[in-house]
């Protein structure tokens, strides 16, 4: 008897993980509970076009509060547009190392498990001492490793920009062009709008290099080819 309550137990927490498992494509959901460590959480986004038959770019984001929302929120449109899965810590905060790189390794894992993740198109964003923790993740600074053990998480090509104001918004700027979207420039390929003021807008290629201030007049929406 013992043995059979112990297998039904088993059954139902199993089918309690795959209904927890299921997210809605093309809206945010904003806490997904890590599978193999139910403390730590995230705001997801995946494309309406998600699909499990091909593998797909990341973009691992963290916030000062975290409140992972605010920045599944800036860059849910320009993901759904280009085809890329945003994730926001809600662990990950202002405060010691060890809470943000326990944040930050759960996250990529429980990434792994749940999405056909591309491997070789993981990102890291942030704002303010977000951007810090991304920061030091691109630089070697934490022992994040995939689920596969094979591909350090300092792999991603995405700079953080430190103290990049994702809440600041210019009033005259194009329609498609938004703070931590997707945009293009001739002479570097697509980049990340971290922040925009006086006409100006502050750029990091996805390909790598220093993120710095370009005229507005001269980004046009990324192209999708």
């Amino acid at each position: 008897m013992k043995t059979l309550f112990l297998f039904l137990s088993s059954l139902f927490l199993a089918a309690a993980g795959s209904a927890q498992e299921k997210l809605e494509a093309g809206k945010i959901t904003e806490h997904v509970t890590c599978i193999r460590n139910s403390e730590q959480s995230y705001a997801a986004f995946l494309p309406s076009t998600y699909s499990e038959a091909r593998s797909w770019p990341v973009v691992f984001a963290f916030d000062p509060g975290a409140r992972g929302k605010i920045p599944v929120e800036l860059m849910k449109d320009s993901a759904e547009r280009y085809g890329y899965i945003v994730l926001g810590s809600n662990n990950s905060r202002n405060g010691t190392w060890k809470i943000e790189s326990e944040a930050a390794d759960a996250m990529l894992q429980d990434a792994q498990q749940r999405f056909n993740v591309d491997l070789k198109r993981i990102y890291f964003a942030g704002f303010s001492g977000g951007a810090r923790v991304a920061s030091r993740l691109l630089r070697g600074g934490a022992s994040v490793q995939t689920a596969g053990g094979g591909a350090s998480a300092r792999r991603g090509r995405l700079r953080a920009i430190a103290d990049a104001d994702l809440r600041e918004r210019y009033g005259a700027s194009p329609k498609w062009l938004e703070v931590g979207g997707l945009a293009h420039l001739p002479s570097e390929g697509v980049v990340v709008v971290w922040s925009i003021a006086r006409g100006t807008a502050e750029v990091q290629s996805l390909a790598g290099g220093e993120a710095h201030w370009v005229p507005i007049s001269s980004l046009s929406p990324p192209r999708t080819s």
